[in-house]
């Protein structure tokens, strides 16, 4: 998703063994680097997923995680905040 001047990207999947990532990254277009955010509270590991921006908030609707993980549908990251 994109917000304001930057790329949002959260989760994926690793492959052998497949593991399921939580990490949220940014692509700032006026530097061309990308930056690791440091996202506050427990977000489930999700791949597969689809993301829209809403005003201040990324929602990640669906995906897949670990078969041990019930994933909730929607959840709500503030990329002013990482809340």
């Amino acid at each position: 998703c994109v917000y304001k001047d930057e790329m949002y990207i959260y989760g994926g999947a690793m492959n052998n063994p497949k593991i399921f990532l939580n990490d949220l990254w940014k692509y700032k277009f006026s530097t061309g680097k990308w930056e690791k955010c440091q996202v506050i509270g427990e977000n489930p590991p999700r791949a597969y997923h689809c993301a829209v921006v809403i005003r201040t908030y990324m929602f990640l609707i669906g995906g897949v995680g670990s078969e041990q993980n019930n994933l909730p549908p929607i959840i709500a990251i503030d990329l002013e905040t990482y809340r």
